[in-house]
């Protein structure tokens, strides 16, 4: 069974329809960075070249200048002799998130972080990386060599994809060095750093992998997306009560540079529009709530959202809040309940027994309702999987029993029937999807198994009014790369009958099965659901919906 963190920062994405941007965003204790890829606060410019990678340790001494081949990217060699390397990277200066895999610092520290994409994942928009790398600017600016394996003051995280292998500098397979050569922050972020040994892996039934090679990565000048003609739609999220109400995430990558990210509003369905001044790494998380959005970074408690465009930081409170909102995990870990008029966040209590919750997830069956004083279920792999039902906002608990394995997140329904999760077990890099879990009004839970074979990593997952699971599936189990396997895209149960799917045959601009579709929201009001999506590559378009379960699709204005 997965390791608690590992749950807890999966669990906390999936509960809020994530985007798949943060594709790694799955790990075990050493591997909390994969929160992630959600927005950072940006102390400098972001950047672009080939890689991704995160370290810890100490033992500051000047490193020999390597030869230039030796700085021409990471190979990565499998115990069966293949091998994959370093892609597209980026590099940014930020402030530290200790949860999220960083280095074991206060949040007000400095850090300089390397991220991008290594191995057969397709080179595309959608996904941000699967290798990162952090370590504290005052740390590296003077050169720092590290003895793997190590788990500070810098660390390493490498998602191989074509095994579902992840490797990180803390794992005890780990050996060999990691040299950080040069590290600057300012206008212009920029590093130059080595690994040369062995990578472990997180899974005991997985083999380490070798590396080898270095990098040096410079910012690019930063730029302002938002108001650019070739800026891609990353995420669109929709007011429940009120679909004209909606904000949209947008992306620009300059060539081989990383991207930025800029966060529009808007009250009239984006006929006029508000760009939010503050510019981010990385995506945002984004959620809606009545007229107004949370924003939250990898740090920190993350923002109020206004139509008008004005942010209001999220602030810390104590006790239990007057007007309960969305449920989201903190950047120091801690799971909280957000007060959205107040703007103020409170820590949710651990239930008596149980030293903390790994997930926490509020219930909300009632479509469009958006009723946020629906109960919150609380889940702790102490011990197993013990759940846990609070109807007072993690006031008071009531235990309701161990489960087989994790629960990810809430599958939004629109048939009226009962609280329905998401159960998977050791994920990868995905959100695996192993069974269904309904949670009945006297606390038992009926469980529905999914097939084995291949198995599916799903995103947003929706119960239509007949009965019928529509899934976004990410990825199959059966996949080595682009154009391998079961292709992904929506799939939906036999009616009722959830225990297999099959592909919907969507029309144009997804006629093509090569197309997936890109699921960005899910909007619920009564018996009728519309799905809202990215368009695909090359599409002058930035965004579709469709209210008849993904079989037609119509453009719709997202800036």
């Amino acid at each position: 069974m997965p390791e608690p963190d590992e749950i807890a920062r999966a669990a906390g994405r999936a509960a809020r329809l994530p985007d798949f941007d943060a594709l790694v965003a799955r790990g075990a204790r050493r591997r909390r960075l994969r929160r992630t890829v959600a927005g950072v606060g940006l102390a400098g410019a972001v950047a672009g070249t080939t890689l991704t990678v995160l370290a810890l340790g100490r033992a500051p001494e000047p490193a020999p200048t390597p030869a230039p081949h030796e700085l021409s990217g990471l190979v990565f060699t499998r115990d069966d002799g293949t091998t994959f390397r370093s892609g597209r990277v980026s590099v940014a200066c930020v402030r530290s998130d200790a949860s999220n895999g960083g280095p074991e610092a206060e949040p007000s520290t400095e850090v300089i972080r390397v991220s991008g994409r290594v191995g057969e994942r397709p080179a595309s928009d959608d996904v941000a990386w699967n290798l990162r790398m952090e370590v504290p600017i005052a740390d590296a600016r003077d050169g720092l060599t590290l003895s793997l394996p190590t788990t500070e003051p810098a660390y390493l995280f490498v998602g191989d994809v074509r095994d579902g292998n992840e490797l990180s500098s803390a794992a005890e397979g780990s050996s060999g060095t990691l040299k950080v050569l040069a590290a600057s922050c300012g206008p212009r972020p920029s590093i130059t750093f080595t690994v040369d040994g062995l990578l472990g892996s997180e899974f005991g039934d997985l083999a380490d992998v070798a590396v080898a090679g270095g990098l040096t990565v410079t910012a690019d000048a930063p730029t302002s997306p938002a108001a650019t003609a070739d800026a891609r739609l990353s995420a669109l999220v929709h007011s429940q009560t009120d679909p004209a109400i909606a904000a949209s995430v947008w992306r620009r990558c300059e060539g081989g540079s990383a991207c930025r990210f800029r966060v529009a509003v808007t009250d009239d369905g984006f006929r006029t529009r508000h760009e939010v001044s503050r510019a981010f790494a990385s995506a945002p998380v984004v959620v809606a709530d009545g007229g107004r959005f949370h924003l939250q970074g990898t740090a920190g408690l993350g923002w109020i959202l206004d139509t008008d465009g004005t942010l209001q930081e999220v602030q810390r409170g104590s006790g239990l809040p007057e007007s309960p909102g969305p449920v989201f995990m903190a950047g120091d870990g801690a799971w909280m309940v957000l007060d959205m008029s107040a703007a103020t966040a409170y820590p949710v209590r651990a239930p008596e027994g149980a030293d903390r919750l790994s997930q926490v997830v509020r219930l909300d069956p009632t479509p469009g309702s958006r009723d946020y004083n629906q109960p919150l279920l609380g889940l702790s792999y102490a011990d197993g999987v013990t759940a846990y039902l609070s109807s007072d906002s993690g006031g008071t608990w009531q235990p309701l029993g161990e489960l087989p394995e994790a629960l990810y997140g809430v599958v939004r329904r629109a048939d009226g029937g009962p609280a329905l999760l998401v159960e998977g077990g050791d994920g990868a890099t995905l959100f695996p999807f192993d069974a269904l879990q309904e949670l009945a009004e006297d606390g038992t839970f009926h469980r529905t198994p999914m097939g084995s074979d291949p198995r599916a990593y799903v995103g947003p997952q929706v119960v239509l009014a007949d009965g019928t699971l529509l899934s976004s599936v990410e990825a199959w189990s059966d996949s080595n790369g682009a154009g391998t396997g079961t292709p992904p895209g929506l799939y939906a149960s036999d009616g009722d009958d959830w225990t297999t799917l099959r592909r919907v045959r969507s029309g144009a601009p997804y006629d093509d099965p090569r197309t997936p579709v890109d699921l960005l929201d899910v909007l619920v009001d009564g018996e009728s659901v519309t799905l809202v999506a990215g368009a695909p590559a090359g599409d002058d378009q930035a965004a579709y919906s469709s209210t008849d379960g993904g079989r037609t699709w119509r453009a719709m204005p997202a800036r």
